[in-house]
């Protein structure tokens, strides 16, 4: 397939034209993510000691509020990032999950699965870091995972 991009004028409406020879799944998911404006939401605005910075969606792991404050857990480490739990939820794509009151996990980045005897799950990541999910998230963690595996293959 081809592809044009162009770039215009910011006084130009931007838009996307696909011409396809049938009608896909795909092409409805593609539309989707298109009108939705799914594909900005690249990275969060964070910040680590004085230093802001973008943190990639992909390298996320968990985040979670400590302490009042919304902490980012990376492959490189914490960051904190100013927006509330539920703003930073409204700004990321189906990899991430919210697993209790406190928390989002991104599901590419789950290492392991392991039930307590208490009904929780504890949850390990990449980054070595674990979590919970809390019995009342726990069969919407595993409808996303299973959604999120049917998209990805």
């Amino acid at each position: 397939m081809k592809v044009h991009l162009e770039v215009i004028p910011p006084d130009r409406p931007e838009e996307a034209r696909l011409s396809l020879w049938q009608e896909t799944e795909t092409r409805y998911r593609l539309s989707a993510l298109l009108e939705e404006e799914g594909y900005r939401r690249e990275a969060l605005l964070c910040r680590r000691g004085e230093e802001r910075c973008p943190v990639p969606l992909h390298h996320i792991q968990l985040i979670q509020v400590e302490g009042g404050e919304t902490a980012v857990y990376a492959g490189d480490g914490r960051y904190l990032c100013p927006l509330r739990l539920y703003e930073a939820e409204e700004q990321l794509d189906s990899r991430f999950v919210r697993i209790s009151r406190f928390a989002l996990v991104n599901l590419t980045q789950v290492l392991c699965y392991r039930p307590l005897l208490n009904g929780l799950m504890e949850v390990t990541l990449r980054c070595g870091q674990k979590s919970y999910i809390s019995r009342r998230y726990l069969k919407d963690v595993r409808e996303q995972q299973r959604r999120f595996c049917h998209e990805t293959t």
